[in-house]
């Protein structure tokens, strides 16, 4: 069987990641985004999949109810579904365009 890797990016969020974020780390995930960015270009380079996670929440569904909402009384709300902070910091998403072959916007 052949081996094959890929790279996972997981959670690179506004709300994560950017100065403002509801949870932000701010430079302490700031400071690591250059060495992700490497990463990513170079899995790209030698054909290797990249794969993007995402924190979503999505206020109104029963998942929410029974996790979200105690993880929401913890540390606020963050990551809802459809939100400015949801989606991924703006130098992954230009990464992750750039896989797809696309400009068409990450819903």
């Amino acid at each position: 069987m052949e081996e094959k890797t890929m790279l996972l990016v997981i959670d690179m969020q506004v709300d994560f990641h950017d100065d403002g974020g509801a949870l932000t780390s701010g430079k302490r995930a700031q400071v690591k985004t250059p060495f992700i960015l490497e990463r990513i270009d170079r899995a790209l380079a030698e054909g290797r999949p990249v794969v993007f996670t995402r924190d979503t929440h999505e206020p109104g569904t029963p998942d929410f109810d029974r996790y979200g909402r105690p993880e929401f009384e913890t540390y606020g709300s963050h990551c809802v579904k459809g939100t400015a902070g949801w989606e991924l910091t703006s130098s992954i998403q230009e990464r992750l365009l750039k896989q797809r072959g696309t400009q068409e916007p990450i819903t």
